[in-house]
């Protein structure tokens, strides 16, 4: 829409990632290991002496009535047209719930530590006397021509679109993602935390 209503004056913004906050998937995943003391310097190093590349975007629809909520939950909205555009990752399930659950004023004090600790809370509901729940919903995964595939059974456990291959400086959850913003999306799903039926798959997508 900005290039649009800018015509043919409009530039898009280059961006430099600093590693201020918890998680950087996307800096974390263009930075490999380094031999570098400091990922500050790191990123320092980047901004002044980096080459610019064009960050890949992906597109998520959602079913009629879907709402984004916000305000730790307290306040929704509808989305426009059902659509979505996003970078870097999208989620549903397990690593939704915890994004969401452990983004509280109380959690966010103690730092990266937050996601372990939400973690252990999602797995060990009850106190450990009952397994995590199921996440009931029609995921489809598909490509630029159309095609539309369904993912897992309708019960899930963990599903993650990911265009990197890291979450965190030490997770990684897509190895074959190491080539990163080449705009390959992949998929990592597996169903219910019941061992017998825990499946990964991981499919390509351009």
């Amino acid at each position: 829409m900005l290039a649009n209503a800018a015509g043919s004056s409009y530039v898009k913004p280059t961006l430099c990632l600093f590693p201020l906050g918890t998680g950087n998937a996307l800096y974390h995943s263009i930075h490999r290991p380094h031999a570098l003391p400091s990922i500050y310097i790191q990123s320092l190093r980047t901004f002044l002496t980096g080459t610019p590349v064009p960050l890949p975007t992906y597109r998520a629809t959602f079913s009629p009535g879907a709402r984004i909520l916000s305000n730790q939950g307290q306040t929704q909205a509808p989305i426009p047209n059902n659509v979505l555009y996003g970078a870097v990752v999208a989620s549903y399930g397990f690593h939704a719930t915890l994004v969401a659950d452990s983004d509280t004023p109380e959690y966010r004090k103690h730092g990266d530590k937050r996601f372990g600790m939400v973690a252990n809370e999602l797995l060990n509901p009850d106190e450990g006397k009952s397994l995590p729940h199921a996440y009931k919903a029609e995921v489809k995964a598909g490509s630029e021509d159309g095609a539309l595939e369904v993912i897992g059974d309708g019960e899930h456990g963990y599903v993650l679109a990911t265009l990197v291959s890291n979450l965190e400086r030490t997770f990684t959850v897509s190895p074959e993602s190491s080539k990163q913003l080449n705009g390959q999306l992949r998929l990592v799903q597996f169903g219910t935390l019941d061992v017998s039926h825990c499946i990964t798959i991981n499919h390509d997508m351009f």
